[in-house]
């Protein structure tokens, strides 16, 4: 899905091709972010694949943070960790069934 805008860069395709390495292992990433997450929707508590599956938007906000430098507003952090004690919550309620 990327691929078509590599053309449409200014420099074209070969000013990418130092990044095409890393572009294709970010789709390999993501392609078996997705399927795990569909595997696990067919365990016995699909919903831990739900709520884990919707933490990918703070994962993805950390990264940037980490790796990016970019600025995240206080209101961001309170959303980030909502979803991660969400997550933590919804765990430990399942291994203590």
């Amino acid at each position: 899905m990327t691929l078509p805008l590599l053309f449409l860069t200014r420099g074209g395709i070969r000013g990418q091709i130092p990044h095409l390495p890393l572009l294709a292992l970010m789709a390999f990433l993501d392609a078996l972010a997705v399927s795990l997450l569909f595997a696990a929707g067919k365990t016995a508590q699909p919903e831990l694949a739900t709520v884990c599956g919707s933490a990918s938007g703070a994962i993805t906000i950390l990264l940037a943070w980490i790796f990016l430098r970019e600025k995240i507003a206080y209101l961001r952090w309170l959303g980030i960790a909502a979803t991660f004690s969400g997550v933590a919550a919804l765990s430990a309620r399942s291994k203590a069934r």
